[in-house]
Formats: structure tokens, sequence, C-alpha cells
């Protein structure tokens, strides 16, 4: 086979874990198809993270043997062969049970690769099995690229059928293969090529059997004539009006390391946020990027866009575009322009949160609308006031035909109830925020004073003007105007 693959051992060494580290050395050895480095069997050198750390760059593959626990040492070499696009095998010996710090590492890197359990006697021979398979399969991929160049026109030679790739000539055909592996909904299956390793592969998006309405992104690659999972993300969560999950989901190269990245999302929307998780998988990195759509509706629209923190590393920065192009191309970078020239979406930039103060007031033309319905309405002599739910306080000038807000809540879900008025003021209630005065001459807003703040409830159903006095819910008396 030429000369052989380098292999990196890694994990703790101590006086439990040596001898079965020596036997998982001279198992893999006794191929004769790699060499098998190991921390302790190297001489002295001058610089200790130098003396391992530029080996995993350049190993083939990486290979992880773990008990109880896992030290920043090894954290920081798994790491390491991440980056470098080294091939990672993870085992955990089961001898005792994985303290808190283990349990975590093992829970995060799920998400990238599917590491083995296994009892300690075993460990020598399933480490040999995982590497032999790949090995094997390494070494027939890399003779069958350098002996033929596939490309579209020799694939259609019958002189080259022997090396023809498995691919399906369409996502039926694919979801057909998808289903003998993945039983249970198959949404999208995209074939594909790839030449790094000269392998057929199929991304899929699936509900899988037995978790209705959640779906899991997978990357399956072809093996003894059929179809195996490679990788398989969490389930994704789709809860609300969130439509975008299947036409996200996709597969290119967008590195140019002749390997397929996969792209898929998530979404989660009520009535006052959401989220949307836009992710790529980089499969030869065994890393998983993602950027967050961060959306709040309460009480007004806005919009946030967050990458993960990887993806503000200057490596990484191929990954960050490919993922901002793909967002702008299926136009889920949602815009600002045309939510901010709603009215009341004006009325926040222009006040903020304001309860008491001077209000800036913009008219525009037209009877007032909203995206929802009005709680309450009130006539109040050439103005209308109309209070919407989980929205605003606007006000219909008839003699003018023009519309303005004079007040939007904190929150939506304090939302206007109820109005009262006389000549120069209108009242009203809120649920939740108490009640608030408007000067219609000054364009002035004021909550009610802080020292009644104990006797006014905060929920108000009704407002009633009764001379100098302001009838709250019936019950509560107040002098009105205050100041």
């Amino acid at each position: 086979m030429g000369s052989p693959f380098l292999v990196f051992l890694s994990g703790a060494i101590n006086d439990r874990t040596k001898p079965f580290r020596a036997l998982v050395k001279r198992e893999v050895e006794r191929t004769g198809w790699a060499y098998v480095w190991v921390f302790e069997k190297e001489p002295a050198h001058p610089d200790l993270e130098e003396s391992y750390l530029s080996v995993v760059d350049r190993s083939d593959v990486f290979v992880l043997c773990i008990w109880d626990d896992i030290t920043e040492v090894v954290r920081r070499e798994f790491e390491r062969a991440g980056r470098a696009g080294v091939p990672r095998f993870v085992f955990l010996a089961d001898a005792d049970s994985a303290n808190e710090n283990l349990h975590s590492f093992l829970q995060n890197i799920s998400q990238e690769l599917k590491w083995e359990k296994c009892c300690q006697e075993e460990l020598p021979s399933a480490v040999q099995r995982a590497l032999v398979n790949h090995l094997i399969d390494v070494h027939r991929r890399r003779f069958l690229r350098e002996t033929y160049e596939f490309t579209p026109e020799r694939l259609k030679d019958n002189a080259y059928a022997i090396v023809e790739p498995n691919v399906p000539s369409s996502e039926h055909s694919a979801a057909l293969l998808a289903i003998r592996v993945i039983p249970g909904r198959i949404v999208r299956a995209l074939p594909f090529f790839d030449k790094q390793d000269g392998r057929s592969r199929i991304a899929v998006l699936a509900e899988k059997a037995g978790f209705p309405g959640l779906e899991s992104a997978l990357l399956l690659e072809e093996f003894g004539g059929g179809f195996r999972i490679e990788w398989e993300s969490e389930r994704l969560a789709c809860i609300g009006a969130w439509k975008v999950q299947p036409e996200w989901f996709g597969a290119e190269d967008v590195d140019g390391d002749l390997r397929h990245e996969v792209f898929f999302a998530e979404g989660s929307h009520g009535t006052g946020s959401g989220a949307d998780v836009f992710y790529l998988y980089v499969p030869k990195r065994q890393q998983l990027f993602s950027v967050t759509v961060e959306e709040t509706r309460d009480p007004y629209y806005r919009t946030r866009v967050v990458p993960c923190r990887e993806l503000t590393e200057t490596q990484n920065e191929v990954y960050l575009r490919a993922l901002e192009l793909r967002m702008r191309t299926l136009g889920v970078m949602v815009e600002m322009s045309l939510p901010d020239e709603s009215p009341d979406v004006l009325w926040y930039m222009d006040n903020g949160f304001l309860k008491s103060g001077r209000v800036k007031v913009r008219r525009f033309p037209g009877p007032p609308s909203f995206g929802a319905s009005w709680e309450a309405k009130h006539s109040d002599g050439d103005l209308e006031w109309f209070a919407y739910f989980k929205g605003p306080v606007m006000g219909h000038d008839l003699t003018r035909n023009e519309h303005f807000v004079i007040y939007g809540p904190e929150t939506m879900y304090n939302w206007p109830t109820c109005f009262a008025s006389n000549q120069d003021y209108v009242w009203f209630g809120t649920r939740g925020d108490g009640v608030f005065q408007y000067d219609k001459r000054h364009e002035v807003l004021a909550q009610i004073p802080p020292g009644s703040l104990r006797d006014c409830p905060a929920d108000v159903s009704t407002l009633e003007l009764k001379g100098p006095k302001l009838v709250v819910n019936g019950t509560h008396e107040f002098e009105v105007p205050w100041r």
C-alpha cells in the first residue's frame, strides 16, 4: 500500500490507560497499514506543544480513547484535528461513570460525529476494526480517483462503466434509496458525487419515524452497494408559520475542497418574537456553523443577525460568506426599509418607550390601519381614537383626513383598552400599564402620577369622566387633569 498512514492516538495517559493504549497501538500497527503516534513513546523535545500538536496537523486519522474524564490538553488536540480536517474517531471505554465534564464533551461532539462505547477489553479491537474499514475505503477511493478522472464525458463512455459512481439520477431516485436507510418521511433527498474521495452521497431532510413534525438533516454515503448514515443533525425545530426550511436545504462545495457542504435550517416563531437558524455542515472538518436571525415583534418589528463565534474567525470567512449569499439569494435576510415606513414603527423610532413627556407626532394621509383589530374606538368631536389589540393608540383627524400615533406600549401585551376625553385631553387605559393622559393641544403624554400608582389598578377596562374626576374601572376616582 506504499507508505503507511499516520494515526494520532489521543487520550489521558496514566497507569490505568497506558496498557490499553499500548494494545491499541500494537493491534493497529499489526495490520501493516498504519503507524500509531503516542505521546509517551516520543523522545524529549524543548517545546511541549510543538512536540505533539504539529503531528496532529499531518496525521491521516485522529483517534481519541477516553475513560471517565477529558483534559484541556486532549480537548485542544481534538479541536486541532477538526480545524486541520483530519478524520476523528472517538471511543469511550466503559470503565467508570463519565463525569459532568466528559458528559458535556460527548453531548457537544454528538452533533459532529458518531462515537463508540465499548468495554476496556474490546477497545483495541474496536479501534482496529474502525480504522481498517476507514483506511481500506480511503485507499480504494484514492486509487479510483488517481486512476480515472471522473468527468461527465468519461462517465458516458462504457469503457469506464466499472468505476462509474452510484449517483442517483434524480431526487425521486435518491429518496427511494434514502428510505431504505431512514424509516419515515423523506422531505428532500439531494444526490451528488464528491471528487475528494470518489464517493456518491445523498443529503437528506427527513421526518424520521416516531418523531412526527420534527425533521433532521442527514448525510448518507455510498457503502457496500447501498448507502449508510455518515452524519446526522439533532432534530430541527419547526414551530409556528415557518416555511423556509425545505427551500433552504441544499448541498454544494463552497470551499473548493471537492466535498459538498450541507445547508439546512430550523425556526421557531410566536406572536412576540422568533428566530431562524441557518446551518452549514462541513464534512471534511466535521464541523457545524450557524447564523441566527433573531426577530422581535414586541412591540414592533426588529431583526438582528448573529453568526456563531467560530464564523468570526478569519479561517472560516468562506463559510460565513456562503451562508450570507444563500440567505440573500433565497430572500431570508430581512430588510428593515419596508417595516420602518409604518406609522407605529416610526413612532417608536422617534419616541422610544415614552410614557411621560412631549410626543413627536407625525401625520399620515387617510384613516389609520394596523395589523390587528381595534380593541376600543372613541369619538371625540372632529377626532376618532383607536386602541389596537397588541398595538398603539392612533388618532384620526376627520377634518383633515389624517391619522397619527400618540402612544406605543413598551410591550405589546400592555395594549390600550378604553378611552375618555374632554375638549383638551384624552385619557386611555391599558392592560397592565394603568392610565395615560394626552394633552391634545401641546402633544404631551403623562402616565398617572407615581404617587397614585399604588391606588390605581394596572389592568384598566373602563374609563368614565365625571366633571373634574376620572373614574377607573367604576371604583377608583382621580382628579384630572394631572401634571
